[in-house]
């Protein structure tokens, strides 16, 4: 399954999150109490790039999180990255996705976009 995600550099974006286990079955969040996304440059770096909680919605059992990024999160480098989505019941911790995201180089590349008066 393609979980490769993309934005663009500096931009407000959101996406949402199904997570399903290795049968495909969705994967009951009921009880997980925190759901991080994760992205670096390549595997087996320790270096951060940007790491965003995001909000497991109700109801839980259709394992669904909702991440939201402002233009100061994604105002990194235009590139290909890597990313993984880790979930917690403060007990176990569970990496559900692991995949590749890539920050896309606006057309407009002004650092404020202004609306006309």
């Amino acid at each position: 399954m393609d979980n490769e995600i993309e934005f663009y550099a500096g931009d407000t974006a959101s996406f949402t999150a199904v997570l399903t286990d290795l049968d495909g079955k969705v994967f009951d969040l009921k009880g997980y109490t925190k759901a991080i996304l994760t992205i670096k440059k390549k595997k087996g770096v320790s270096t951060i790039v940007l790491q965003i909680t995001g909000e497991i919605q109700s109801p839980e059992s259709e394992g669904t999180i909702l991440f939201e990024f402002t233009p100061a999160d994604t105002a990194k480098t235009p590139r290909k990255y890597v990313y993984d989505i880790r979930v917690t019941n403060e007990v176990d911790v569970y990496t559900t996705v692991d995949d590749n995201c890539e920050i896309l180089q606006p057309v407009n590349e002004d650092s404020l976009i202004t609306p006309p008066e």
